[in-house]
């Protein structure tokens, strides 16, 4: 009797705890939740990316000291008549590289979808002050009249290639947060 009376006193304590957790409870400990502040968009990384302070014209960027991972969202009330997500992604692209030099398409644009979002990408090479670097582009959307990011994912080649994986899982990772 006692052994079932200490079971279920376990039982309902762990009831108490779990109700009381928040997202950030459930992440794997070498993950961080990352939101942007004025829209409703968060994603995970690992703890070795950290938020950079000068963002620029990003909502977020981060790094890890190796890549940095920009973000930018939209609302769709933002965009001009009949403007898509898809404009906006190809009007970033087009006003970055425009800035570069020796530009090469080294993945062609695909388009997916995962858990109720489309991810378009294309991995651009190209160079700016004589350093050469890949550049991950995104289009993440979460449905019509919904929030969209262009993300863009900036890093040595070499790293891009070995990485690449795990930084497609963080932009993955991005969703609404209302």
């Amino acid at each position: 009797m006692k052994k079932l009376s200490l079971t279920a006193f376990l039982l309902a304590l762990l009831l108490a705890f779990s109700s009381c957790m928040t997202l950030t409870d459930v992440l794997d400990p070498k993950e961080k939740l990352f939101t942007l502040e004025d829209y409703p968009v968060s994603f995970t990384a690992t703890t070795a990316f950290k938020e950079v302070s000068d963002r620029g014209e990003w909502d977020i960027q981060i790094t890890d000291g190796r890549v940095y991972f920009g973000v930018m969202a939209y609302d769709p009330i933002d965009l001009s008549e009949g403007q898509t997500p898809e404009e906006i992604y190809k009007l970033q692209n087009d006003d970055l590289f425009g800035r570069r030099e020796n530009v090469q398409v080294m993945v062609e644009e695909s388009t997916s979808t995962l858990s109720g979002k489309s991810i378009t990408h294309t991995r651009y090479s190209a160079e700016r002050e004589g350093s050469k670097n890949y550049y991950e582009s995104y289009l993440v959307t979460f449905g019509e009249d919904q929030t969209f990011c262009w993300v863009l994912i900036t890093g040595l080649p070499s790293y891009i290639e070995k990485e690449g994986g795990h930084l497609r899982t963080v932009v993955e990772s991005l969703s609404l947060t209302e």
